[in-house]
């Protein structure tokens, strides 16, 4: 009974995605879309981590920046929603792993600690752990991104920032990219991380 529950969420959740692509690519306008794939309501406060996923395995990424006005102005408590697919591509359905509402500080600033963004496909943006498609889907790819709604002071800005994920098999012209630099902590007993920043102007 669980698994048909399982199912038939993840069927409705892939008419979501595949109304939100045909909007996107076909109804877009000046290379914006309209809608933001993969976003999902409801995603829980967080303090610092994203990722819910206990593999060790898939590289570690810390994304930090600032939410400003125009003039230059911190924003503080300026409320950042995020989500992004995991290291498989895959976007979170039944769940909220790598997805997130944080919030900045005194001076405006924001951090997060998640797993690095992976190539999307049609069958990624379609599956779940339990509802998996064939890979004959994967003929849509998106390159690794991290998509955000940023809000503060009655304001609200949409932006999707691609990376230079390793995992990266797809490329994205004209778009907003952020470079992943490979960090090595202080700590020798620690493992490398990747380190991404972007600023935010509302």
């Amino acid at each position: 009974m669980v698994d048909l529950y399982s199912g038939l969420i993840s069927v409705a959740f892939s008419v979501y995605i595949l109304i939100c692509y045909f909007i996107d690519t076909v109804l877009g306008k000046k290379g914006r879309p309209l809608t933001m794939v993969g976003y999902k309501k409801g995603s829980p406060n967080r303090k610092h981590t994203l990722s819910d996923d206990q593999n060790t395995s898939q590289p570690k990424l810390v994304f930090s920046g600032k939410v400003t006005n125009k003039s230059g102005a911190p924003i503080k408590n300026a409320t950042l929603d995020v989500w992004h697919a995991n290291w498989d591509g895959v976007y979170s359905v039944l769940g909220y792993n790598c997805r997130g509402v944080i919030k900045t500080n005194e001076k405006g600033e924001y951090s997060f600690e998640t797993v690095v963004p992976g190539t999307v496909s049609l069958r990624g943006l379609l599956s779940s752990k339990r509802f998996i498609l064939p890979r004959m889907l994967n003929f849509y790819r998106q390159a690794p991104s991290i998509q955000f709604i940023v809000s503060a002071d009655g304001k609200t800005k949409q932006e999707q920032i691609f990376t230079n994920s390793v995992n990266s098999k797809s490329g994205a012209e004209e778009k907003t990219f952020v470079k992943l630099i490979k960090t090595k902590p202080d700590d020798i007993s620690s493992t490398e991380y990747y380190s991404g920043t972007y600023n935010f102007v509302l």
